[in-house]
């Protein structure tokens, strides 16, 4: 697992560096300006410990020695690693994929298997999982938002955040089609806003329209400017 592009925004030839450089452009790029505030300092942290790296590839230590050195759960930079996709190269995806439920509540209890496996909490197990429509909000999704990424398998990280988004703030059909189309409305949500200094077009989806941050954002506005 390394940082992308590190030798070109880090290119220090004779020294591993006790300092990174940040340039003033992260302010303007959307692509960082999405991401929650964990995953964030998250990747400033990632930047420090690939300037570690004697080989000056921005190479990255294993997961639980990222979380021992940022002092953040293991479990919490799995989520922030999914979430940071765009600026990490790893090389077996498997490593940050599966073993830990995404966004799960704290006060649930994260469980991890020997296969690292999707699994889920003791809590979400416990849960009739009748009493929450999600083929019926995924239906929602696909009808009302045709042009986001289509959900196409059903994890049992994707249910298990639905299944919150619908215990938390979402608790009805009703609800989630307004939700579905106060989304349709926002044209950086939906991929239609215009790319600023060369970055990618932002285009949300299911996966990133449920956490709970994300959600938070959405719900005050943040997008429909």
């Amino acid at each position: 697992m390394r940082v992308k592009n590190w030798s070109k925004f880090q290119h220090f030839k004779d020294r591993s560096p006790p300092w990174i450089k940040l340039h003033r452009t992260i302010l303007e790029r959307r692509d960082i300006s999405v991401i929650s505030d964990c995953s964030f300092r998250v990747l400033v942290g990632l930047w420090l410990l690939a300037s570690e790296d004697t080989g000056m590839e921005g190479k990255l230590p294993e997961i639980d020695e990222i979380a021992f050195r940022l002092r953040i759960e293991e479990s919490k930079i799995i989520n922030a690693l999914q979430e940071l996709t765009p600026f990490i190269e790893v090389d077996d995806i498997g490593m940050i994929s599966g073993r830990y439920q995404v966004d799960a509540p704290e006060t649930e209890t994260e469980t991890e298997t020997e296969t690292e496996t999707e699994t889920e909490t003791e809590t979400e197990k416990n849960i009739d999982k009748t009493s929450c429509p999600i083929s019926k909000i995924v239906s929602l999704y696909h009808e009302i938002l045709p042009n986001l990424p289509q959900c196409r398998k059903l994890t049992t990280a994707r249910q298990a955040a639905i299944r919150q988004r619908w215990r938390e703030d979402i608790t009805n059909l009703e609800d989630w089609e307004s939700y579905f189309r106060f989304i349709g409305k926002s044209d950086f949500l939906m991929g239609r806003a215009r790319p600023i200094n060369g970055h990618k077009i932002f285009i949300a989806s299911l996966d990133w329209i449920v956490k709970a941050e994300n959600y938070a954002k959405i719900y005050e506005g943040k997008y429909h400017g």
